[in-house]
């Protein structure tokens, strides 16, 4: 299958996809941020200086190819010696390629071009020199094949306004005030769970669910939604009392939503109270807010935002940052899998 950075794990938000691990000690920020599709500065992970020896390890949960990777940090600062190299089980490794130095505001990492196996874990390992303290290391990118299938929705390409679609189109990032996107699966009939991560670029970011009809983004008619700002939950357009306090930023928002008796519960996961009341529970029924107002047709997952708004959905086939309520499905479900590479645009009724 074709090489790419688009395919699912190659850039965007990927934390649900690839565990990401090191000795190296931090100076600030947490290994993941190398994964999380942003490359803003604040709280952004560093390494404290003069380390040697160290390694980060990329664990892809199924053997994946890659072919070329790009590093992104704030400075042009180095970091001594290291060589790629692939094992099947994080034990045994092989070497990929030849040696080269990390570093440098926007790197192509080409030695990984002559690499024809298919590994699970990934090493950047050191092999020479010391950590540089200086820049903030901000992401890094794969040239990845598209072997991993997606079995739940992504976001839809062809159902979308000023918004950016990376990582097999589960990271939405938006590029102008009322961007928006809708997911290709929409749900009638069913209880399920699902996530989505959000990273606040302008402070605009609302998520939920919505009708094909509804004029997004924000907490408009023909939608169930929750705002960042204040954490405040809308249905159909005007507000239904509940909140959840302002959303953190970096947070994971759960989403519960039994489509058949027409109920809505969202919550900051893994603990965060459902609709902000220390009663409410999807998996008995209780506290859920009525969406029988916008159930006039399938129902979309959606987000929206202004600048730079980032929210990576995790529809199911990533690792769930809370549990899914009894009762509900884990995902957020197309009729068939989909490939990596592309958005399943089939509706259900």
């Amino acid at each position: 299958m074709a090489q790419s950075y688009s395919n699912l794990g190659g850039n965007g938000d990927r934390r649900p996809y690839i565990t990401v691990t090191t000795t190296a000690t931090a100076g600030g920020g947490v290994v993941s941020g190398l994964v999380d599709s942003s490359q803003f500065t604040t709280n952004a992970f560093w390494w404290s200086g003069s380390q040697s020896g160290r390694e980060v390890v990329f664990d892809f949960r199924s053997p994946r190819l890659i072919t070329e990777a790009k590093w992104y940090q704030s400075n042009a600062g180095t970091h001594g010696t290291w060589q790629w190299q692939g094992s099947p089980d994080n034990a045994a490794w092989t070497n990929i390629g030849a040696t080269f130095t990390l570093g440098g505001t926007a790197q192509t990492i080409t030695t990984l071009s002559g690499n024809v196996t298919s590994y699970r874990y990934y090493r950047l390992l050191q092999t020479a020199g010391t950590t540089n303290s200086s820049p903030f290391l901000l992401e890094i990118e794969f040239l990845i094949d598209a072997s991993f299938s997606l079995a739940n929705t992504v976001w839809n390409s062809a159902d979308q306004s000023n918004a950016t679609l990376t990582n097999a189109t589960l990271t939405a990032t938006t590029t102008a005030t009322g961007g928006w996107v809708r997911s290709a699966y929409s749900a009638s009939a069913g209880k399920y769970y699902w996530e989505t991560r959000w990273i606040v670029g302008t402070s605009s970011i609302t998520a939920g669910i919505a009708l094909a009809s509804a004029a997004l983004p924000g907490a408009v008619a023909g939608s169930a939604s929750i705002n960042w700002f204040n954490g405040d939950i809308s249905i159909n357009g005007s507000a239904s009392g509940s909140s959840i306090s302002q959303v953190p930023n970096d947070a994971v928002v759960g989403f519960a939503v039994d489509f058949t008796n027409k109920l809505f519960w969202t919550r900051v996961a893994p603990t965060g109270n459902w609709n902000g009341s220390a009663t409410a529970n999807p998996a008995t029924a209780t506290g859920g807010l009525s969406i029988a107002s916008i159930a006039t047709g399938p129902l979309f997952a959606f987000m929206g935002g202004a600048v730079s708004d980032i929210v990576s959905a995790n529809f199911g086939d990533g690792t769930f940052t809370g549990a899914v309520p009894s009762g509900f499905t884990a995902g957020f479900r197309p009729l068939a899998p989909v490939a990596a590479g592309g958005p399943m645009v089939t509706m259900i009724g």
